[in-house]
């Protein structure tokens, strides 16, 4: 009995994230529904023929005469795989959530694990089991995570859950020689192939990387070798769609250019940008997305965030979501201070992605318009946030629980321990609590399809 005390224990984390998990989904599944709407990628009403499609994916023969891809259709040809065998389980209605659901669980796992990853290995296990759990809370529930799943597309949900868990792998492949770390980074890479739907996401996480590697390399020259390893890997894993893709770039870019719809938006696109991109907002992880406005069933305009835009106007909303704003920029200051190099070489990695949304912010804005005189850079990024707003989370929810550590290294009651933990935990939930109310998908994604 005591064993399984103690395994309980050592697991507590893995077992509140997945309770909280199970709430979500209880709450925010539609018996009797289709998961339909907006972006959509049904490849489970022709499983097989869109798997053909995909293996043949660099002419694209169903789209009107046929065209060259322009996208990393061939990418979401794992994930067609897996949601067929899936198929064979689970009713079609249900599949669409389920992935959704899966992606949302995976992430937090992801995050839980790297956190425990990255901090000293001289820390007592315990408070590495709370601080994973502190910040997978986090990057749970945050306001980027909500605007990712609250009009579901599977390429932003597969970047969601697949993003900590590439960084987890290439730290473990450049920390362990064992070749159980090379077949890990070899199967995430894989499994995170169908963020490559949208080539913007493989983008930001190469720069991401990068700028990891560059970190680790001032201090550790001779990991060269296994860096290169693993940006050989990662070009190889995905040169099936990428090569296509780039092929595109070179030939027929010009097209997506000079789309209308390219010309008529951008200008707009930046002014939105503009208004999301001073510091309240970008604090908060707030995005464009509570700008868009629909025609609901009376034919009154209303906003497509619904319930969400008087939550995240409420003062006391507001109010913790800058509190845990704070808690992270404190936690970075923190591991500045102790040479925590681990979680240090993750800061670069966040002010790039807080400069990119920051483009209505003093000082960030200015390093924001250099950025944007970047050739194509206002092609690729013209919508910046959801490019880059779950780097920026992932970054945050990494330095959410150091704060933590270093207050309880301070307290000696165990009592004012647990209220430490309990208000580091409640203090995200709290920011999100509508998600245990149904709105994680917005309404009109739950459709009755007959």
């Amino acid at each position: 009995m005591n064993n399984l005390i103690k395994k309980l224990n050592n697991k507590i984390g893995i077992i509140i994230i997945t309770s909280l998990w199970l709430t979500i989904v209880f709450f925010n599944f539609a018996f009797g529904t289709w998961l339909s709407g907006w972006d959509n990628l049904h490849s489970e009403f022709g499983s097989l023929l869109n798997i053909k499609r995909s293996l043949f994916a660099v002419w694209q023969e169903y789209q009107g005469f046929g065209l060259l891809g322009g996208m990393g259709h061939a990418s979401d040809l794992f994930r067609q795989v897996f949601l067929w065998l899936t198929s064979f389980i689970l009713p079609t209605q249900f599949l669409r959530y389920f992935y959704h659901f899966l992606m949302l669980f995976l992430g937090p796992i992801g995050v839980y694990l790297l956190i425990k990853r990255v901090l000293s290995k001289g820390l007592e296990k315990n408070k590495k089991e709370l601080a994973g759990l502190i910040g997978a809370i986090f990057y749970m529930f945050n306001l980027a995570t909500l605007q990712m799943f609250y009009l579901p597309f599977e390429p932003y949900s597969a970047h969601f859950a697949f993003l900590p868990w590439l960084f987890l792998a290439n730290l473990n492949f450049l920390g362990d020689k064992s070749k159980k770390s090379l077949l890990f980074l070899l199967v995430i890479n894989l499994l995170a192939v169908s963020q490559g739907y949208i080539a913007t996401f493989f983008l930001v996480y190469f720069i991401a990387l990068s700028l990891i590697f560059l970190g680790i390399l001032f201090r550790h020259q001779h990991l060269l070798k296994r860096i290169f390893i693993a940006y050989l890997l990662l070009f190889c894993v995905n040169a099936f769609w990428l090569l296509p893709n780039l092929y595109f770039v070179t030939k027929d870019s010009k097209i997506n250019i000079s789309a209308k719809m390219n010309q008529v938006s951008n200008e707009n696109k930046v002014l939105e940008n503009k208004k999301y991109g001073n510091l309240t907002n970008t604090t908060l992880l707030k995005g464009v997305l509570f700008e868009i406005v629909e025609t609901n069933n009376a034919g009154d305009l209303t906003n497509i965030m619904g319930k969400w835009v008087l939550h995240t106007e409420n003062p006391a909303t507001k109010n913790i979501g800058y509190s845990i704003f704070i808690i992270s920029i404190l936690g970075m200051l923190i591991a500045v201070k102790k040479k925590l190099k681990k979680l240090i070489i993750f800061i670069p990695v966040f002010l790039f992605g807080f400069i990119i949304l920051s483009s209505n912010t003093p000082i960030f804005s200015g390093l924001n318009n250099l950025f944007y005189q970047l050739p194509f850079a206002l092609q690729i990024f013209r919508t910046p946030f959801t490019k880059f707003s779950l780097l920026i989370a992932l970054c945050l929810s990494i330095f959410y629980p150091i704060l933590f550590l270093s207050l309880a290294s301070r307290l000696k009651k165990k009592i004012l321990n647990y209220c430490l933990v309990g208000i580091f935990i409640l203090l995200p939930i709290i920011f999100l609590f509508p998600v245990f109310q149904g709105n994680l998908f917005s309404s009109k994604i739950k459709s009755d399809i007959t």
